[in-house]
């Protein structure tokens, strides 16, 4: 028996009525409680009538109830308001620190074989999505249902980075926002050299700098990609604003020179083409945060994020290097990758932050104006017939793919719930 098939017992109540304790006592289930992802019990916030009186507390559940000794609970305070221990073999009678008996429930003997059966079914598939076979049967509410959960789950972890930000920066949502699309500026393969660049150079700087040219001296600087420039009219200015403003505000390179990534990497995409777009969306954009938030139109945020860099860098793809093709500004596939990465997860940190339902919904917005996105695992999804249509499904997908099917919690899936059921 396995301890996360129990929680799913528990959540879903999948147990046979009347319950009673392993002592005789009545029990009544109210609310069965939150499932925990942190540390502490397994279930917060249950309600439960034992014995005709009302508890209010925490649930823990074990395989065998002598696993709460193994695992220490009895040194745990968190432990201390669990209300009642569910297991499956009450092998031990469990008590807290002032000798008191914690009520007992054993699910053995309270189980539909049949739920039973269909979970190890499931889980004990070779496949890397267990339901695989089942996919084309699940009707359309069913998957709607799955993608709209996972998706919120995803986003929610996506939007921690954002809190992140926002407490390493003592509560600047400028900052922080400013730092996170430095980051994601770097597209991954560069995206920490991006983002201790950000924090090399704080916003107030920025925002005070009179031309473009100031932040592009500022961030080439800070880069160390000017210093082992060849000189030319232009990094022969750059290096001269660089050198007047690393005085005044006692700067020093935060990245060495070989740190960034060019290679296997189309010029359009280096990170000198980067940091010339950023620069000019920095100066063009001086509060990035509040712009986000107030700009509910996505064409008119799309249209700005097509930033185009200074003409220095339409014409080189580095410092003295004339590129043979130019390079007119970040391209849409990388815009919307922005969007994804950086304006949806700040919407959704705000909005949690403020309790705005409409900023969380306007990020909802965002992703299905986005075409979906094309990878091994939106194909595989494809393959079972169920293909994506817009980023919102995509992204989904992806969470479904990562947090579900390859973990086997297909007990906790709206998809695995429906066919693990007895009714399935």
């Amino acid at each position: 028996m396995e301890e996360r098939f129990l929680h799913f017992l528990w959540q879903y109540q999948y147990i046979a009525k009347p319950l009673s304790g392993i002592d005789g006592e009545s029990i009544e289930v109210i609310r069965p409680g939150y499932l925990n992802s942190d540390s502490g019990p397994d279930f917060s916030d249950a309600k439960i009538i034992i014995d005709r009186i009302t508890w209010a507390g925490s649930v823990e559940i074990h395989t065998k109830a002598s696993e709460w000794f193994t695992h220490q609970h009895d040194r745990d305070q968190a432990y201390e308001n669990t209300i009642l221990h569910v297991v499956w073999e009450p092998d031990q009678v469990i008590t807290r620190k002032d000798g008191s008996v914690i009520p007992t429930l054993s699910l053995k003997n309270k189980v539909d074989p049949i739920i039973y059966d269909n979970y190890r079914k499931l889980i004990k598939s070779p496949l890397s999505v267990p339901c695989s076979k089942h996919i084309s049967s699940i009707d359309q509410l069913t998957k709607v249902s799955t993608l709209d959960r996972v998706l919120m789950e995803r986003l929610i972890v996506k939007s921690k980075v954002v809190n992140d930000f926002v407490e390493q920066t003592k509560g600047d949502w400028e900052e922080a926002t400013y730092r996170l699309f430095s980051k994601n500026f770097g597209f991954k393969v560069n995206s920490e050299q991006f983002l201790r660049l950000s924090k090399s150079v704080p916003l107030k700087i920025i925002t005070k700098s009179n031309s473009l040219k100031d932040v592009e001296a500022l961030f080439f600087g800070q880069s160390g990609l000017l210093e082992e420039a060849q000189l030319d009219d232009y990094s022969t200015e750059l290096k001269e604003i660089y050198r007047f403003k690393a005085h005044k505000f006692k700067l020093a390179p935060s990245v060495l020179s070989h740190e960034w990534k060019f290679m296997r990497m189309r010029p359009a995409n280096f990170p000198t083409i980067r940091i010339a777009q950023l620069s000019k969306l920095l100066f063009e954009v001086k509060h990035l945060f509040s712009w986000i938030i107030e700009s509910s139109d996505y064409k008119i945020i799309t249209e700005k994020l097509k930033v185009s860099q200074s003409d220095y860098w339409v014409s080189h793809f580095n410092f003295s290097k004339s590129s043979k093709k130019p390079t007119y500004g970040l391209g849409q596939s990388s815009v919307e990758n922005v969007v994804m990465n950086t304006v949806v997860p700040l919407l959704i940190a705000y909005g949690k932050y403020i309790d705005d339902q409409q900023l969380i919904d306007r990020a909802v917005e965002f992703l299905q104006k986005i075409p979906a996105e094309n990878n091994k695992i939106t194909r595989m999804w494809e393959s079972l017939s169920w293909p994506a249509q817009t980023a919102f499904d995509s992204q989904a997908q992806i969470e479904l793919n990562n947090s579900y099917c390859q973990k086997k919690r297909c007990a906790f899936c709206v998809i695995g719930r429906q066919l693990i059921s007895p009714q399935a």
